[in-house]
């Protein structure tokens, strides 16, 4: 598209559509005097995903909002070319204040003391940032410096690339741990941004049967479950868990299995696996309340680490034996 407008083949180009780098050398000198600038009523952010143990801890949270240096990326990767915004509104945006700007600090230091007096060890958050292989180089920049940011108040932050294809089927799955996204309003109205991120049934739609992450009722009938069940977790996250046991983080409920086999694939999801048996019987004569969906996951509000155990599991449990 660059090599099209100056050729000729176009006449009105976006530069939000180029490299930066490319805008600076090409467009503000050969270029200067026709650019028209104005309020994009677009953000970029970072998503994080609160199915994670880590990230569903709103501390951990709050040290990554500290411990990104958002002024550094927009001048080094935007070459300035922006504006910060405290909130989810950008500016230009109906709705947008500037009353409600300047809170946003860059702190890493506070960061790392908020994870240290959270119980947190340096390097044991461990967070994937999940980069498009077909994204461009602005954006592989942005993950570079959010990955630095990190790795600087303790958190092992790494970059995985993917494939377009499997880029885009983690994230539709909902087990992409974070990624960089951009969202563009498609009119001049707030609800297109308030709606579309916290809206509810009425305004936009329930993402799941068992209550994944909206408020709502679910009307599931309370069901007794089986003695044992079952939760399929990554290896990474087991300190987490042993000490605050099983928490619904951004979900409504906790998510269990009644075999460990479907454990075992949901651990899977994570990396190495590990599965963690849960003494339900035991939870529902100390009041605990169960739920039973119709794609047959068991889900309780939370499952205290004294009603959780290791599995260790037989060789007939595993696939292929």
């Amino acid at each position: 598209i660059n090599m099209m407008f100056q050729n000729g083949e176009i006449d009105i180009l976006d530069c939000d559509d180029l490299d930066s780098s490319v805008v600076e050398s090409t467009y503000k000198t050969a270029y200067a005097d026709k650019i028209v600038t104005s309020n994009r009523l677009a953000t970029t952010y970072l998503i994080l995903n609160e199915d994670d143990p880590y990230l569903g801890d709103v501390n951990v949270r709050k040290a990554i909002q500290m411990a990104i240096d958002r002024q550094s990326i927009l001048d080094t990767v935007y070459s300035g070319d922006g504006n910060l915004c405290d909130g989810i509104y950008p500016k230009g945006l109906i709705g947008y204040s500037e009353e409600n700007q300047g809170w946003l600090k860059y702190d890493p230091d506070a960061a790392k003391k908020l994870l240290e007096d959270s119980g947190y060890t340096d390097g044991e958050i461990k967070m994937e940032l999940a980069a498009d292989s077909s994204a461009s180089s602005s954006v592989t920049l942005v993950l570079q410096m959010v990955q630095a940011n990190l790795q600087a108040i303790g958190i092992d932050a790494s970059i995985v690339s993917y494939d377009e294809a499997s880029w885009l089927a983690l994230r539709k799955s909902g087990e992409m741990n974070s990624f960089v996204a951009t969202w563009t309003a498609d009119f001049n109205d707030p609800d297109n941004f308030i709606y579309t991120f916290f809206g509810n049934d009425e305004k936009t739609k329930i993402r799941a049967n068992q209550g994944h992450s909206i408020p709502v009722d679910v009307e599931l009938p309370v069901v007794t479950p089986p003695p044992i069940l079952y939760h399929g977790t990554g290896e990474k996250y087991t300190a987490s868990i042993e000490r605050q046991g099983l928490l619904p983080k951004s979900r409504l409920y906790v998510h269990l299995s009644g075999d460990a086999v479907t454990a075992r694939k949901v651990g899977q999801r994570h990396g190495k696996p590990v599965i963690y048996t849960v003494a339900s019987g035991k939870m529902v004569k100390e009041g605990f309340t169960f739920y039973h969906s119709v794609n047959g996951v068991w889900l309780t509000k939370k499952v205290p680490s004294r009603f959780l155990t290791l599995y260790a599991a037989p060789d007939s449990d595993h696939e292929g034996r």
